[in-house]
């Protein structure tokens, strides 16, 4: 039988009389140092230890452990072993995960995906990268505590529900890491980051630089579009002040005015897109993808402004994209998909529903006679 250790354990073979993970050598060995770990902690406070199983999976330093060992042995990477003894060590992990209620928590599921695809080809080690995952780390959870009320208009094609902002952010970040060539550590950060700063007030640019490095605060502010206000002619600016201050104060004019500098911006943010560098274009393009693949439950008027969007901001930038990564493209991203496909994709879907697509071309008539 193959040799092969997990740390300092052999996990070569699983004697026959054992049916639970907690009675392997592997499980042993991580909640002893998890035990020793609580001892030392509730002595300084005084107190008894007293040990349960359950507790292994909230611990973080534990509880990275176990997933590394378990992604290590369900995908067998990197461990040499008998087919037989990874579909047994696969059974009893499923069988705990079953028993704990035991749920993976994403941020640490990431970690190895992001190892092997980023780091593992240029040759560095873990300890090279603990750094930059401490700020995925940061990054992810800070995501998903500042928008975790905060919803989409769009929703779930299975539930029917709204889905969760962060939800948003978390699968652009998964089409750069899996979908995309070239990812990057940069690009995945801004990918998590990307509509920080335009939708909660608190978290300003100074803040992303100190945390995640002036590339990813760069990225994010770029791809952030500014207040609305900033868009006024001079005299639209004193007209607004005054009605902000309940001076002849008229709300079909504010509303009006608003509606106008909307406009301005969103014209000026798209027009915008060929003047970012290629790693947050590549941001933008994920954010558009996803987008587009969320649409389904929105009102037909919405889908097809995405979709004419699309087509007149965002295709032509994304195929000389695809020329110019097809150039540079190298045997390793071979297999991953363009950003202008991927977008081609989603637009000749949405585009195949009937009723979709007759309001499209009445939309496109419309624009084409003005």
């Amino acid at each position: 039988m193959n040799k092969a250790s997990f740390g300092r354990f052999n996990i070569t073979e699983i004697p026959e009389r054992i049916e639970k993970i907690e009675l392997t050598r592997v499980f042993s060995v991580i909640a002893k140092l998890f035990i020793r770990e609580k001892k030392r902690e509730y002595k300084k406070q005084g107190k008894e230890f007293t040990y349960k199983i359950e507790d292994l999976i909230w611990n973080d330093k534990l509880f990275r452990e176990f997933e590394i060992f378990e992604s290590k042995m369900i995908r067998r990477k990197k461990i040499d072993l008998d087919e037989e003894v990874c579909d047994k060590y696969e059974d009893l992990i499923e069988n705990f995960k079953e028993r704990c209620n035991y749920v993976m928590r994403s941020s640490t599921k990431y970690y190895l995906d992001i190892y092997e695809i980023l780091f593992l080809p240029l040759g560095m080690s873990k300890s090279d990268v603990k750094t930059i995952m401490l700020q995925f780390n940061n990054a992810y959870h800070m995501m998903k505590d500042v928008f975790h009320m905060k919803k989409r208009e769009s929703k779930d094609e299975e539930t029917g529900e709204f889905i969760r902002y962060f939800d948003h952010l978390k699968e652009t970040m998964e089409i750069i890491l899996y979908e995309l060539p070239f990812p990057n550590m940069d690009k995945i950060l801004t990918a998590l980051l990307h509509d920080v700063r335009e939708d909660i007030p608190g978290i300003r640019y100074k803040t992303l630089e100190v945390l995640f490095g002036k590339n990813v605060a760069d990225g994010v502010e770029e791809l952030s579009k500014k207040d609305w206000r900033k868009y006024f002619t001079e005299d639209e600016k004193k007209k607004f002040i005054n009605l902000n201050l309940k001076v002849d104060i008229d709300k079909k004019t504010y509303k009006e005015m608003k509606i106008i500098a909307k406009k301005r911006r969103t014209k000026d943010y798209f027009w915008h897109l060929h003047k970012l560098d290629e790693d947050d274009l590549d941001v933008k393009f994920a954010d558009r993808i996803h987008n587009l693949r969320t649409l389904d439950h929105c009102d037909i008027g919405k889908i097809v402004k995405k979709i004419i969007e699309t087509e007149k901001y965002f295709m032509d930038l994304a195929y000389i994209r695809k020329q110019d990564t097809i150039r540079e493209a190298i045997d390793i991203w071979n297999w991953r998909s363009y950003p202008y496909d991927l977008m081609k994709i989603e637009l000749d879907r949405l585009k195949s529903d009937f009723h979709i697509y007759a309001y499209y071309r009445k939309k496109m008539l419309e624009l084409e006679n003005k």
